[in-house]
């Protein structure tokens, strides 16, 4: 008997050591199942929109800005989120203090200035715009995930 008590021990730990490491699979699946926003250059849409028309997300933040990081962290952070600005957007993050100038819409502008055309006045704002980039649609302020999913559904179609 005292002979089996150290195999027992062997197949405890053995079998202990196979749980944790079938937990520790499942969890890196889970993590690499994770989708996330393909975030574009905002001086490549214009070429996307004419090789596959769909409307335009443009999201402005700064590096100061509390509300950017939260909507970043709790909403585009999403699986479900991604997947529709992937599907049915271009997806843009534009810094708003960037003073690295791009071409957009046959005009140079830095994130400053092109927040300034869309009339953006306060972070978080986010435009809509369709995929001809003639109509546009803003949204400000904060989104959870359902108000989010909300404005992506009534702004698919813009």
């Amino acid at each position: 008997m005292s002979k089996l008590i150290p195999c027992f021990r062997y197949l405890f730990y053995m079998l202990a050591m196979g749980i944790l490491m079938s937990l520790n699979t499942i969890n890196s699946l889970k993590i690499s199942d994770k989708v996330e926003v393909n975030w574009h250059k905002i001086m490549d849409v214009e070429e996307l929109v004419a090789d596959q028309a769909k409307p335009v997300f443009i999201d402005f933040s700064a590096s100061w800005c509390g509300w950017c990081k939260v909507m970043d962290t709790k909403t585009f952070s999403k699986t479900e989120v991604a997947t529709s600005l992937n599907t049915d957007f271009y997806a843009v993050k534009v810094d708003y203090d960037s003073q690295r100038p791009f071409r957009f819409l046959g005009q140079e502008f830095t994130g400053y200035s092109l927040a300034k055309y869309y009339g953006v006045t306060g972070l978080p704002t986010m435009i809509f715009l369709s995929s001809d980039l003639k109509k546009s649609k803003s949204v400000v302020g904060y989104k959870n995930v359902d108000q989010f999913l909300a404005k992506l559904k009534r702004y698919r179609d813009l």
